[in-house]
């Protein structure tokens, strides 16, 4: 019964069929056509939310320049290593096509999974690889485990390891970290052909104390690099007439100038007012887009709420935001849909509007993307956009900060990137709101499911003060020698 079912899924489904059994002149379906039968076959909904998955343009020329140069280094598995099926009995010819074309739609998207940045760094580590090669042309690099109990070969596969780490550490002179990502780069690349690991826990102790040595060669990490915040204050310093900036004067300049308002109070990274880059498509289910809409339409950006719908005095508007940091797939609640952010209007509804506001600056290019962008493409269409129509992306963000940068004069404006306006944010609303207020608004209206905000939030100069004043007036008596009392190490924070 079950093959006779599967015989007649195929039928309903010809464009399952394997290419062998394709009949000659004949074109098999196209991919689209293929997809759609098995989602339906599935009981799936007919299209996914996100074809591409997010990649960009270039990743399919990145993978396959790293597939090649895997094959020429002979860093391959043979798709014969892993067993694809194990029948019961004789399949018929439908159930084997079935079986190959779930099997090729699996392998494609595993494939896939890479983000365009991990291709290229997969790129780098496969050139440093390429010089270990060349300098022990006839030594196998990696043993196929038998098991997850083969502790020869996961020693073995340590041992090569250790040599590839040293060798790029003589011959490249760069730091222990990055000589460790090499290394897992290779690594990971033959794990995912073979589908299991090439290393184990119980091996490679003196793998992971060569990297302690060379740690402690690297000698101290230092400080991270200078990234200074842009704060509501400068804008307010650029909306002054006698500063000369355009603040809307031309269309960019009133579209730069609500683009860097909604970063401030959104706390966006640089990509997320637009695109990464300009090899990426607009998702619309991804980028801030033109679409206005409550917030159960998936696709909508924006929500414009009235005075009357709010508190009676201010009107507001709710930005909905995707986050690009998505290592995991948008697998946590942080990253996983769209987080509303507020932005309210500082001044009552019918007094005159205000170049400091950041609603005001969002309405002003509200009403000019009404004028350029067709109701029926505002949802496939980005919202900050260049003069030439182009989604804005991250390099036109760090011009846009450093140009502001350099009109106030506030310092060499290389120490500003695209991601100033998200410490600034964060800086703002600790300085506004002070630590225990601020920390779980931070938290939501950055989009951060970790601490790491503490790093983004720029302590002031004030505060500082006056905390030397309160220490230097402090009295009292320690509860450790009142009584007798060992205080254990706890975490704060």
């Amino acid at each position: 019964m079950a093959r006779a079912l599967t015989a007649a899924r195929a039928s309903s489904f010809p464009c399952l069929a394997d290419a062998s059994s394709t009949a000659p002149g004949t074109r098999r379906a196209p991919r689209t056509q293929q997809h759609r039968a098995l989602t339906a076959l599935a009981g799936l909904a007919a299209a996914p939310p996100v074809p591409s998955g997010g990649l960009g343009r270039m990743f399919s020329q990145l993978r396959a320049r790293n597939v090649a140069m895997a094959e020429r280094l002979d860093l391959t598995a043979a798709d014969a290593e892993v067993m694809r099926h194990d029948w019961t009995s004789e399949p018929t010819a439908a159930e084997l096509a079935y079986a190959n074309q779930l099997h090729g739609e699996a392998e494609d998207r595993a494939s896939r999974a890479n983000k365009d940045s991990k291709e290229r760094a997969r790129y780098t580590a496969l050139g440093a690889f390429e010089a270990f090669r060349a300098a022990l042309p006839s030594r196998r690099f990696y043993r196929i485990p038998s098991g997850p109990n083969d502790s020869a070969a996961h020693a073995y596969n340590a041992a090569s390891e250790r040599l590839l780490a040293v060798h790029i550490r003589l011959a490249r002179g760069i730091k222990s970290k990055t000589v460790s990502k090499y290394v897992t780069q290779i690594r990971t690349l033959m794990e995912e052909q073979l589908d299991r690991r090439l290393a184990s826990r119980d091996v490679g102790f003196k793998l992971a104390r060569l990297y302690q040595q060379m740690r402690r060669e690297d000698g101290p990490t230092g400080d991270r690099q200078l990234s200074r915040p842009l704060r509501a204050q400068h804008l307010a310093r650029l909306a002054d007439p006698a500063s000369g900036f355009d603040c809307g004067g031309t269309r960019w300049g009133k579209v730069r100038w609500a683009m860097v308002h909604c970063m401030v109070q959104a706390m966006l990274r640089g990509g997320e007012a637009g695109l990464v880059d300009r090899h990426q498509d607009v998702e619309p289910r991804l980028v801030l887009n033109c679409k206005e809409g409550s917030g159960s339409d998936p696709e909508a950006s924006w929500q414009w709420v009235s005075a009357a719908d709010h508190d009676g005095i201010h009107p507001l508007v709710i930005v909905r935001v995707m986050s690009i940091k998505d290592a995991r797939g948008h697998a946590d609640e942080a990253h996983a849909r769209r987080r509303p952010i507020i932005i309210r209007r500082r001044r009552p509804v019918g007094e005159p509007g205000d170049l400091t506001c950041p609603y005001d600056a969002l309405l002003a290019a509200w009403a000019l993307m009404r004028e350029e962008v067709p109701a029926d493409e505002r949802a496939t269409t980005a919202f900050f956009r260049t003069d030439h129509g182009l989604p804005v992306v991250t390099d036109d963000v760090r011009i846009a900060v450093r140009e502001m940068v350099a009109t106030l004069r506030l310092g060499p404006p290389h120490e500003w990137g695209a991601k100033a306006p998200r410490i600034g944010g964060a800086t703002d609303l600790l300085t506004a709101l002070g630590l225990d207020s601020a920390r779980r608004l931070l938290k939501a209206r950055g989009r951060w499911c970790s601490e790491i905000w503490q790093i983004y939030s720029r302590l002031q100069v004030g505060e500082q003060a006056d905390a030397s004043a309160a220490m230097a007036a402090a009295r009292g008596q320690c509860l450790e020698a009142l009584a007798g009392w060992v205080q254990p190490a706890e975490r704060f924070g």
